[in-house]
């Protein structure tokens, strides 16, 4: 029924949760070994099969929890983060990177039986359920992704940090006729020749891992993400294997034993890097065949509210209702211009359900969460100088006002449009920011 990776330093714990989960078919692997839970959630399977979801301690002997988690942001596996002694900074930290949730103990088994249901069947939705195409952007890349799903040539997804790459590859292989079989990711980044070439080919002086993560992928589709910092070692690998596959294409007639279908991302200009000497020209121009731009946050205005809302439904915890957005809250989440993109957005999603403490989201609500948003701390604000430039419960409305219209300002550039935005006239506007200049001078 589903396999969950738990690592947890506390032995009894472990047998526990193992017994109780066993009950209801589900293959249980245990360890109180970082190093080992990091190795299985970057390869999402061991030994019982696929890892569906993992339930990760924050203290273990070698390694604190938030350290497996920044070691292993490429996973595919969500992350349950479930702790004894854990702070609202710890929560943050752990949602920002990856993990769904973050329970303390105790905590019931069938409790924890649900959310492991509600994380399992979230990460076994079809892609075209998560892509949200209202805008115009999003459609038109849509369409791209259909129309190179019908040819076998690798496809390269460019893009910024955070706009989704690994979601549109998981899309394009549901949109290939080999939708019914396995989506590899491979993750490049990190690595220097030796690990990359073992994890992608395999080591053939070691037999516990003859085969890589190219060759487990034969018949279905390998996601090689963030291309650009393959070493060039493992480069040149490539580039032979797909020359390799080229040629034996047509003699293989069972799909089952065909090469993968290859589908790249990254978020460099890769003829820069061939012209810096990290990139080997010759495989740039061999994956150059069907480039694909996937669009940042910014030309996808319309999608911005779906995408929340949906993120909100996600983080619901069993039982409870989804936060909601008041009419205030809307507009402070479309006003932003999301520098990080549909990542940031999610974050920001994810500090709003860690502090709320009622079931609708403000405005003032969504502009602290911007508050620390690293994007706005890396504009040179101090931490928790950002959307509202006052952090804390005791922020004066004047402050929020102010502090909003800037940021509007900022972006627009326009006084009318802000005004249009802020709902009062023209004149009004001006003479706030006449006052706002004179208080400052």
């Amino acid at each position: 029924m589903g396999c969950v990776l738990l690592v947890d330093d506390d032995r009894i714990f472990r047998l526990t949760i193992k017994k109780a989960l066993g009950r209801r078919d589900i293959k249980v692997i245990d360890t109180d070994d970082a190093q080992e839970a990091i190795s299985l959630l970057q390869h999402g399977y061991g030994e019982q099969g696929t890892i569906d979801v993992c339930v990760l301690d924050l203290k273990l002997p070698e390694m604190n929890g938030l350290e497996i988690l920044r070691q292993t942001q490429g996973r595919t596996v969500p992350v349950l983060v479930l702790t004894g002694q854990g702070s609202v900074e710890d929560a943050v930290t752990a949602m920002q990177l990856g993990a769904q949730h973050f329970i303390q103990k105790p905590v019931e088994s069938h409790y924890l039986w649900e959310l492991l249901m509600q994380l399992m069947q979230e990460g076994r939705k079809p892609a075209q359920e998560a892509w949200v195409s209202e805008s115009h952007a999003a459609q038109e890349f849509f369409r791209s992704l259909q129309q190179a799903s019908q040819v076998r040539e690798p496809v390269l997804l460019i893009g910024e940090t955070g706009v989704g790459k690994k979601l549109a590859a998981r899309l394009l292989h549901e949109l290939t006729h080999r939708h019914d079989s396995a989506f590899h990711v491979f993750r490049a980044t990190g690595l220097d020749g030796r690990e990359a070439s073992e994890r992608l080919f395999g080591d053939t002086d070691d037999s516990s891992k003859p085969y890589g993560d190219y060759y487990k992928a034969f018949g279905g589709s390998l996601f090689i993400e963030e291309i650009g910092e393959l070493p060039l070692k493992t480069q040149g690998q490539l580039l032979n294997v797909l020359e390799r596959a080229d040629q034996s294409r047509s003699e293989v007639t069972d799909e089952a034993f065909t090469p993968p279908r290859l589908i790249l991302s990254t978020r460099y200009d890769l003829m820069k890097r061939v012209e810096d000497g990290s990139f080997r020209p010759d495989l740039f121009y061999r994956l150059g065949v069907l480039p694909l731009v996937v669009p940042p946050l910014r030309k996808r205005e319309a999608d911005i509210l779906q995408i929340t809302k949906g993120w909100l439904q996600r983080l619901a915890l069993p039982g409870q209702l989804p936060l909601e957005l008041s009419a205030g809250a809307e507009r402070a989440f479309l006003n932003y211009s999301y520098p990080g993109n549909i990542r940031e957005l999610i974050n920001i999603v994810k500090r709003l359900v860690v502090f709320s403490s009622h079931g609708e989201i403000s405005e003032i609500d969504v502009l602290r969460a911007l508050d620390w948003s690293p994007f706005q701390m890396g504009q040179g604000a101090s931490p928790g100088v950002g959307a509202l430039g006052v952090l804390g419960d005791a922020v004066p409305l004047a402050e929020v006002e102010r502090k909003h219209t800037e940021l509007l300002l900022g972006k627009h550039k326009n006084i009318s449009e802000v005004a249009r935005i802020l709902k009062i006239d023209r004149r009004t506007l001006q003479r706030k920011i006449q006052s706002w200049q004179s208080e400052g001078s």
